[in-house]
């Protein structure tokens, strides 16, 4: 399955990358929030 090969390249890099967890999920969060309120 594609979607493994992509996960394990990606996975050491978001593990060992040094930004912070809360701060990654915010932005993610924000940006998810904004897609939405463009649809509207």
């Amino acid at each position: 399955m594609p979607w493994r090969v992509t996960y394990h390249k990606l996975h050491p890099f978001l593990t060992a990358a040094p930004w912070s967890f809360n701060d990654l999920n915010q932005r993610r969060l924000d940006v998810m929030n904004q897609c939405n309120l463009r649809q509207d």
